[in-house]
This record gives structure tokens, sequence and C-alpha cells, in this order.
């Protein structure tokens, strides 16, 4: 055991020296590791070419200038700065050649023709595909497809998967006869015809070549996608696949790994050799990425500055981007062909770099024509079509179409920013999209950051209405899917932080939402085909938001906002075979145009005078010891469970307070209001029953609505609610009319049905009573006042706006 031991103690000894010499050999360039035997033979063909090279070409002296593979009187850098590399940089992509050998190791002996290239955000992995991989395959094919087209997509670029992917085969699509966009709809509402577009579009529109599909940030999938869009679109493209229909390049974020595990077929691919991590660089890997694309252009760059450019950008997520982004300050403040530190102490450094340039871009757009003065609020109108969250709240890029951005004026700024390398388009024509350059933009230029700080909570609740909404269309539109009206102010927040309107939502979106703009409420609640729930709806979320409409809240002194109706005077009968007294002479009068609301109570229970002063309950001989409890306690609401003696005790409040005699309506002057002095009007707008004018138990509805919510169901005087919503307290007794005594235990007249009774109850004739201490849901009350004023000096001492 002891011997054994020894051994194996030897054995990791060796093992361990073995690995030193490893890394030493691969960090001196004197080796390269290989992972098959396809590789191992790619690397010894290499290795043959360069000693064939070397042995016929006369080595250089020290003196003679490197070879110079990349113009930059014609291409420009040879750094892309913020912007990813794609093919065009291909002879300057340099650093990542051992995982290029392994990724196309994989591709031509795997089994998978689907390949999935994962890292966190900045690790490089588009550049990767683009500048990398796509061209090698393009040059040498894959197995059984030696002429192969690589063909980009992003999911966002499009409605939806379908329509990003038709989008990005548009030019091929049409070779083929046939029109991608139309075709993308088609696949958008039933995938299975998927494959035979897809063989149709290589047969006809692609002269044979195999299609390679770059899917590039497959994150958005999940992130911007319903589930259902993207599982069928993955199923699809993963069917077509296994038929070898195409091959399938997809590059994805770390973080959303966990959506591809709970796809069956994607799973597969992750436990396969179809998968391949791509980590961050070394300082190695990361020094040839500044020495070689410098040394292909002719120019130079000391060591020392090499070293402090590693050391500032180090090796964690995103340092490659910004190592790109300060490279190319360089080259644009090179000193005839020297990349110089001088010009990088001057930039602050990586990170200084990048918030220097985007605060001189927008210096000088501060004083651009055309820009100037509104560049703040064109920034955000911008930004807002750029970024959104995730579901952790992290932003994202989101892609914007030339039409959008030409509608919103925004043509200038774009136009700017896109030569300062922070935004780029991608395609042509329409059909061209905007996004930020890169996502490290999100953390280092200073105003896009500061908005995204600002807006984050807005940004995710708009990612939260895209995936909920999708939810509730998905289980029928199901109203326990639907969000409480309460969440209306987070809504209306949200629009106006992002400077939304209603096109920037889908069609099930607005509906999910439904109303939330005060103004298109309005509208609403004009409009006659608005149905009963919809109005209710209206109603809450005007409270929630503040309504603006007169005589349904509370002047700016605090007191009850009443809007008054004249009513001239008349002769009314009332409807009663057991009255010895039926008819009754009205004097013109004002009524209030909305039974009293619940806000405009609750500000005579809150008063100091208010509810608790003796004085407004000494003419009733009894005072109500504490108020009821309002059930649907919405600030427009009529207020309810009031009883009589409460009502009479805030006109007695009210009068004191406005300097003018405030009081109940006898129901002859209610009667007079609701018919406008026409005994044949059975109904305040008429002679036939109509249930979309009333909230009565026909609307369904089963509480009280927001006052006015009903325009048509008006009296001739303008009164509303006059039929349904709440039977409302009048003055006088109901057995004895003429009988108007401030106190007594005598039953009171109730008028106009509620929102629990029938159109029988609703009719303007129909008498109802309640004794004068009843409480109900069911039971408000409006008031009315005199023609006649105080004089003058009482009404001046009293402060009376309304009556002067």
């Amino acid at each position: 055991a002891h011997i054994d031991a020894l051994a194996g103690e030897k054995q990791a000894q060796a093992s361990d020296r073995i690995d030193r010499l490893r890394r030493h050999l691969l960090q001196e360039h004197l080796a390269s590791p290989f992972s098959s035997p396809y590789e191992l033979a790619s690397l010894v063909q290499a290795a043959i070419a360069k000693h064939t090279q070397a042995a016929t070409l006369p080595a250089p002296a020290e003196t003679q200038r490197p070879v110079i593979t990349w113009d930059i009187s014609e291409k420009e850098s040879p750094f892309p700065g913020l912007l990813r590399f794609t093919r065009k940089y291909q002879p300057v992509f340099f650093g990542r050649q051992a995982e290029l050998r392994e990724v196309l190791d994989r591709l031509h002996t795997g089994s998978s023709r689907f390949f999935m290239i994962c890292g966190d955000s900045g690790v490089g992995k588009s550049s990767f595909v683009e500048a990398g991989l796509l061209p090698a395959i393009e040059d040498s094919g894959l197995p059984g497809a030696p002429h192969c087209r690589c063909k980009r997509m992003v999911p966002s670029a499009g409605d939806h998967p379908f329509d990003a992917l038709m989008r990005s085969l548009h030019e091929e699509a049409q070779e083929a006869g046939m029109d991608g966009c139309s075709k993308g709809k088609v696949l958008g509402k039933d995938p299975s015809g998927f494959d035979d577009c897809m063989r149709e579009i290589i047969q006809k529109g692609m002269n044979q070549e195999s299609l390679v599909l770059f899917l590039d940030q497959m994150e958005e999938l999940f992130t911007g996608q319903t589930r259902e869009d993207a599982d069928a679109f993955l199923t699809a493209l993963c069917r077509s696949v296994d038929g070898g229909t195409l091959w399938v390049i997809a590059t994805i974020r770390s973080d959303h790994l966990h959506h591809c595990e709970r796809h069956p077929d994607l799973l597969k691919v992750l436990r396969g050799r179809g998968y391949y991590p791509l980590g961050q660089v070394d300082t190695i890997a990361m020094a040839e990425m500044i020495r070689e694309p410098a040394r292909c252009a002719g120019l130079e760059i000391s060591n020392r500055l090499v070293r402090r450019i590693l050391k500032e950008c180090g090796t964690e997520a995103g340092s490659l981007p910004m190592l790109a982004f300060v490279l190319k300050q360089l080259y644009e403040g090179r000193i005839d062909r020297t990349l110089s530190e001088a010009v990088y102490d001057k930039l602050g450094g990586v990170a200084g770099a990048i918030a220097k340039h985007a605060e001189s871009v927008e210096k000088k757009l501060s004083k651009a024509e055309g820009i100037g003065a509104e560049l703040e609020r064109l920034l955000a109108d911008l930004f807002q079509k750029l970024v959104i969250v995730d579901m952790e709240g992290h932003p994202i890029r989101r892609y914007a179409r030339r039409a959008d951005l030409t509608a919103m004026g925004l043509e200038s700024l774009v136009k700017h920013l896109i030569n300062k390398r922070l935004l780029v388009w991608e395609g042509t024509g329409n059909e061209s999209k905007l996004s930020v350059s890169h996502e490290m933009l999100f953390k280092h230029w200073p105003s896009l950051k500061r908005w995204i700080e600002r807006n984050k909570e807005a940004l995710y609740l708009r990612q939260q209405v895209r995936r909920v909404a999708a939810d509730w269309e998905k289980n029928d539109r199901d109203d326990k899917y639907l969000w409480p009206d309460e969440r209306v102010t987070d809504l209306a927040d949200m629009m106006t932080r992002l400077n939304l309107d209603w096109d920037d939502f889908s069609p099930t979106q607005r509906a999910f939402m439904g109303p939330v703009d005060v103004q298109e409420m309005l509208k609403l609640i004009d409009d006659p085909t608005t149905r009963h729930r919809l109005r209710a709806t209206i109603g809450r979320r005007l409270s929630l938001l503040g309504d603006p409409r007169p005589g349904v809240g509370l002047r700016a002194d605090g007191l009850p906002d009443i809007e008054w109706c004249p009513v001239p005077g008349g002769t009314v009968t009332l409807e009663t075979e057991q009255l010895d007294e039926s008819t009754f002479e009205v004097e013109d009068f004002h009524i209030a145009k909305y039974p009293v609301t619940w806000i405009q109570y609750r500000a005579f229970l809150e008063a100091e005078d208010g509810f608790k002063n003796p004085e407004w309950w000494n003419k009733l001989l009894f005072q109500v010891d504490k108020p009821g409890r309002e059930l649907n306690a919405f600030d427009n609401h009529p207020v309810t469970d009031v009883s009589w003696l409460e009502a009479m005790a805030f006109c007695c409040w009210l009068s004191n307070r406005l300097g003018c005699e405030i009081k109940l309506p006898t129901e002859y002057q209610w009667q007079q209001t609701a018919t406008g002095g026409d005994p044949q009007r059975v109904y305040p707008w008429g002679q036939e029953w109509d249930p979309e004018r009333a909230n009565t138990y026909e609307s369904g509805l089963g509480c009280t609505t927001a006052v006015g919510v009903y325009p048509r169901g008006a009296s001739p005087v303008g009164a509303l609610d006059m039929s349904g919503n709440v039977w409302e307290w009048c003055l006088n007794e109901y057995d004895v009319p003429s009988a108007v005594k401030e106190g007594g235990k005598s039953a009171r007249a109730v008028r106009g049905g509620s929102w629990g009774y029938g159109p029988d109850n609703a009719a303007a004739a129909f008498r109802g009573h309640s004794g004068p201490n009843g409480r109900f849901d069911f039971l408000g009350f409006r008031v009315c006042r005199v023609s006649h004023i105080l004089p003058p000096s009482a009404t001046a001492q009293a402060g009376c706006g309304i009556c002067q």
C-alpha cells in the first residue's frame, strides 16, 4: 500500500509538471491545443504550410516593416469600436483562434446541426460568430454542404420570430418568388409549413446553397416574445434542423440558459457537442487583439500602453467592447501611425473614453439646428424605443423601426448618433432597424444610464404588460388574469415616464390594460357604444387618476364643487291615489348636476366644523354618533350608507360655508328636474326605457358607478343619474308630501331607483320611502338651492363663490 501511495504521488507530480509545461508552451505560442483528429490534422497542415513558406522566403530584416493587409485609407479603422465585429473585420479578427478551431471541429465531427454558443454579455459572442465562424464556414463549407450561405437574424427584429426570420431572408424569398412579409404572418399563425417554406427558399432562391441561420441574441426569444411564440418558433426550427433542411448557429447570454432547459430539443443540444460556452479571453489573447490588428494596418503601439489598457480593461465580463472602443478612440486620435499614451491619458482611460465620447457628442448636439434645446426630450423619446428590461430588471437592447422613428421626428438625432457610432442601423430600406451599438453603453453612456435608472420601474412594468397580456390572451381573456383597476395609476405613470401612447402597445396589450388616459376615458363616456362594464371601469379609474369633471370633486378651498342646473318652475302632480294633496306648485330653483359624491361628503366628515359640530343637528332633534361605512369608496362615486338625518346635517354645514341656502330637494322639485316639467315624460331621457342609459339592475354591475358616466340619461335640465345608480333622499315626508319638517321620525320620500332596482323604480314619477335613520348601500342624495340668494354683504362674508 505504501509503495502504491508513493507511485500515486509521483504520478500526480508528473501530471502537474506536464500541465505546467503545457500552459507554458501555450502562453509562449510554441504549441496549440487540439480536441480531435480533425483539429490535429488542420494544425499539422497549417504548420507544414508555414514551414514551407519559411523555407522558400528569406527572413525579413530587422528594419523591414510588417506586411500591411488592412488599408486604413480604404477601410478606415481596424478596430470597430462599439460595433460588433462583422464579416468586414474578418482579416483583423484575432485572439479567438483556439476557440474557433474547436467550434469548427465540433461542427465537422459532431452530429448536431443546431449549435449554441453561450457566454456573458460583452464576451464577444456575436463578433466571434460573424467575423470568425461564418467566414470560415462560407470558405470551407460544412459536412455535406460544400457551399453555404449564412444569414443573420435577431428575434426582436419583427412582430414575432417568424416575421423576424422572413425579414432576414427577404432577398432570398423574393428570388424564390415568395412574399416574405406575408409568409411570415402565415407562419406566425400556423408554423406547420415552416420546413416546406425553408426548402422552397433554398431550392429556388439560393442556387442550392445550404442555409446556415445565425440566430443572434437568442435570449430575445424569451425576453421579448410570448412563451407560446418562442416555443413554436424553436420547435419548427429544430424540426427543420433535424430533417437536414438547414443549420442553426445561435448565440445566447448565459443568464438565459435556463429557458432552454425547459425545451426538450434545446435540452438535447445542451447535453451534446452542439453546446459551446465562450468564456472570457485571457490577457495573452487580449494583447493579441490589440497588437495584431494594429500590425495588419501598419500602426504602432508600445508594449507599455498595451499593458496599461489590459490592466484597466481586465478580463471580466464586458471588457471586450470596452477594449474595442478605446482602441477605436486611440485610432481616431493617432499621431501619424502611432497609437500614443498621451491620447490615452487625455481620453481618461477606457471607461472615461466612452463617457467622454458620449458627452461630447451630446454637447455638439445641444447646439445643432433642429435639436438644440429639445435634446433631452428627444433623447428620452429615442431611449424608450431602444431599451427594454428583462424579468430580472436588467436593460437589454430593443430594435426600433425606421418608420416609427420618422413619425416621432427623430431622424436628425439618429443620424448624428449613428455617425458617432453610439447607434447602428441594421438592414436596408424600410426593413432596417436601429439599436444601441452595444449593451455596454447602458453603463457608460451617462445620459442613457441616468434615463434607465430613473425609469427602471416603468421599463419593468412595460415588460410585465407584455408577458401578462400574453397569458391573458392565451387563457381566452379570462377576467381573473386582469390587473385590478388600482394598477391604472402605475400604468399611467409608466406611459407618462416613457412618453408612450397607444400605438406603442399591441391590440392585445391595449385590451388587457383597458383605458388609461383621462381624456380618452372622457371621450368613451360620451360614446353611446360604451357598455356598462367599461363605464364602471372608467369611473373607478377616473377616481384613481383624479376626475377632472366640474361638479364631481372639491374646489380649491376644499369645499364641495357643486355644478348647478337651473330648473324652471311649474306644476307637479305626484302619481298616487292615496294622498289628499298630490299637486304642487314649484318655483324656479337650482339643483346639483350630480348626486353628492364620496369625496364631497368626506369633506364634511373631515372638517373641524363638520360632522361632529352639534350646531348642524340641533333642529333635527337628534345627532348621529358616527357616520356609515362607505362600501364603494371611490371619490367620484355617489356617497351611500348615509341617512336622511346625515344628509340634512350636510346641507346645514354647506349652507353655512357657502353663504346660501342649500337643502335637499322636495320630491316634487326632484320630479320637476327629472321631467323638465313634461308630465308625459316617463324617464329623464324620454318615453321609452333604454337600459344603456342608466345603471340599474339590468346593467349587471351590482354596485354604484361614478356619477355622470351615463350622459345620455340626462334630464331635460341637464341633471344626471336621475334614474338608477342610487335612490336619492328628498326633503318631504312620504305620507304627507307637503310636510317638510326638519325633525321627526316620519318616513321620507326617496326617488330615482338604484343599481339594485329595475326600470319601474327608475321612472321619474315613481315614489319610494325610508325611515330617516335608514342607511343602505343603494341610497344617497343630491342637493338644491333656491334661486334667490342672500344679501351681497352676507354672501361676501360667507365667501360663497357659487351663488354670487
